[in-house]
């Protein structure tokens, strides 16, 4: 009897493995409001967060009960592996695990930088206290990628953390395909809070980077190593990675700008305001009487070659012009217009000239008013790619000269 419960098992994994390599494969599976918890998580007795002094809140364990055998004792050991590796140079956490994890482990799940382990599974919020809404995606039978997508911005989805199911005993384990699979996941995010792709640490220090892909319908992990960009993609059949040819990639690897979320958020709220902004004539230092709308500020300095922006609006301009106007923002402004006409007779006082008005002198924004508080807002999301957290893809970096790898044209 005990023999043919043996098996039983080993064939019920045998078929279990190969429909696992082919979902992966071949199946992006959807983001979801709610996780898609197996049997064993829902059934679960509790939730612990392995937190040190130094690391925070990084770890999240989920636990049946004590009783509880059925995990499969190698499953836990690659979780416990792959979070040691993750946080190799994170000491604090490092500490919490140098101990075995709970034989009746059911879920793990850790945090990306920038987050941490809320109070349940699959729960991971910003550490800097940012408001948004979680989604969730499966990746495989033992792996989902959780995401934050901030009420601020909801273009771009963070990835905040994983969730681990380890493997059951007499089930599928694949820890090749799901070790590659969290690495490629890790690989084709986006850094939070949100930064300039050139300068992010895993570009600089990988050659790689992570972007949404229309063409192939999900993120996707740039390999940027050679002389053009590809997909960077794991053969979940053959356990192999493979590089891809990506037009749409490859004319964002050359046409990308770094725009700074702050100021494009301003911009756009200023260009639906329907104020004006003080301009003054370059020649005569003199403030016009009619000011442009903000809306208006770019075409009117085209058609108006000789009008600048006042000082006093030049931040508020900026802002709305971007670059390629600097000599077109603030100069000297003639304080005292009146007086130095009348001293120099031969100056043309028609009703044709400049109107040397000097009650918009003092002109201020609204919007600019508030600048400055949306500066120190915006300041506490600035902070660069924490170093002390192992890069992911690392693990994997494949060789600079691909010559190897398969390339597929991606249509």
């Amino acid at each position: 009897m005990k023999l043919l419960s043996i098996i039983v098992s080993a064939i019920t994994e045998y078929i279990e493995t190969g429909a696992k390599k082919f979902e992966m494969d071949t199946t992006t599976h959807p983001f979801t409001k709610l996780p898609d918890f197996p049997k064993v998580v829902k059934n679960s007795h509790g939730f612990q967060i392995l937190e040190s002094p130094k690391g925070g809140k990084k770890i999240g364990l989920t636990l049946a009960a004590d009783s509880f055998d059925g995990v499969h004792p190698k499953s836990l050991i690659f979780i416990q592996d792959m979070l040691t590796a993750f946080f190799e140079n994170h000491i604090g956490i490092r500490e919490v695990l140098d101990f075995p994890l709970p034989k009746h482990t059911v879920a793990v799940g850790f945090a990306m930088q920038g987050f941490e382990v809320g109070d349940g599974t699959g729960k991971f919020y910003p550490s800097d206290g940012n408001q948004g809404f979680t989604t969730y995606q499966k990746i495989s039978a033992n792996l989902q990628a959780v995401y934050f997508t901030s009420h601020r911005n909801q273009e771009i989805s963070f990835l905040s953390g994983i969730l681990y199911f380890p493997a059951l005993k007499g089930r599928a384990k694949c820890f090749l395909n799901d070790r590659a699979a969290v690495h490629h996941v890790i690989g084709s995010r986006e850094p939070y809070p949100l930064q300039d792709r050139e300068k992010s640490h895993q570009k600089v220090n990988h050659k790689s980077y992570g972007r949404f892909c229309s063409i192939a319908r999900k993120r996707v992990l740039v390999d940027c190593s050679g002389k053009y960009v590809r997909h960077l993609e794991y053969d979940h059949f053959w356990n192999t990675w493979k590089r891809t040819v990506c037009e749409e990639c490859l004319v964002d690897s050359v046409l990308y700008k770094w725009e700074d979320p702050l100021t494009s958020q301003i911009a756009s709220r200023i260009q639906q305001a329907d104020d004006t902004i003080a301009v003054f004539n370059r020649d005569t230092g003199c403030v016009l009487e009619e000011s442009p709308k903000v809306k208006d500020l770019k075409e009117f300095l085209e058609v108006n070659p000789d009008v600048n922006v006042a000082p006093e609006a030049a931040l508020l301009a900026k802002i709305l012009l971007g670059d390629g106007y600097e000599g077109r923002i603030g100069g000297k402004i003639n304080e005292h217009p009146l007086a130095e006409m009348s001293s120099h007779k031969d100056i043309p006082t028609s009703s044709t000239s400049p109107s040397c008005s000097t009650s918009d002198n003092n002109f201020s924004h609204p919007l600019e008013q508030n600048s400055s508080s949306d500066d120190e807002d915006y300041s506490k999301l600035e902070t660069e790619e924490d170093d002390e957290f192992e890069d992911a893809t690392e693990d994997f970096e494949p060789s600079s000269s691909g010559e190897d790898s398969d390339i597929v044209i991606v249509n």
